[in-house]
């Protein structure tokens, strides 16, 4: 059933993520115990967010060879992990079994349950397309599009707390920011909102 108005803590925000491809020739690439593409991927999708390695609560590996949850904990830097949800390829189904699917569900499912913040991982080929979503159980950043009362046209994101506030907003009583006049102040490109 759609809800308009979802329950804010069944909320679950989509903080970002990255996709990159390493050479599809495997011979081409330039080593074998790593993963530029990962390596990539995971760390545009944290930095875009400003998310730290170390600030990943729920991490999930597609794990379809043993070696791409040891390389997505390396490339996170945290050994201290367990890199799934599901139990792996190996307990939960192979490939062409919407791994990546079931693991975002049960990530959704914890982080209604617990809050935090997860890092989902998908992987292609062999080693070779490597994509990650970054979610979480309340909003980093909102977003922003305006026009000002000259006609030009705003847009631009918030720092978490200003993102907090217009979740607040449009769930206590159920409104909606959209059609609302705001004062916007930008602060180093980060946005500042006043009702």
């Amino acid at each position: 059933m759609w809800r308009t108005n979802p329950a804010e803590d069944r909320t679950v925000y989509l903080w970002g993520g990255a996709g990159a491809t390493d050479p599809v020739d495997v011979l081409s690439r330039n080593g074998f115990g790593t993963s530029a593409a990962m390596t990539d991927a995971v760390q545009r999708a944290l930095s875009r967010a400003s998310v730290d390695t170390a600030a990943r609560d729920i991490v999930d590996a597609y794990s379809c060879f043993p070696v791409v949850p040891k390389l997505l904990t390396r490339t996170l830097g945290r050994w201290d992990l367990v890199p799934s949800v599901t139990g792996g390829h190996s307990f939960f189904g192979g490939p062409l079994d919407s791994y990546t699917l079931h693991s975002i569900a049960e990530v959704t499912r914890r982080l209604r349950e617990d809050g935090g913040t997860a890092l989902v991982h998908g992987n292609g080929g062999y080693l070779t397309y490597q994509h990650v979503v970054l979610l979480a159980g309340a909003p980093a950043t909102g977003f922003v599009v305006a026009h000002t009362p000259d006609g030009r046209r705003l847009a631009g994101h918030t720092g978490a707390e200003v993102a907090a506030a217009l979740s607040a907003f449009a769930q206590t009583p159920a409104r909606s920011a959209i059609g609302r006049s705001v004062h916007v102040t930008d602060r180093d490109g980060v946005l500042s909102l006043r009702f």
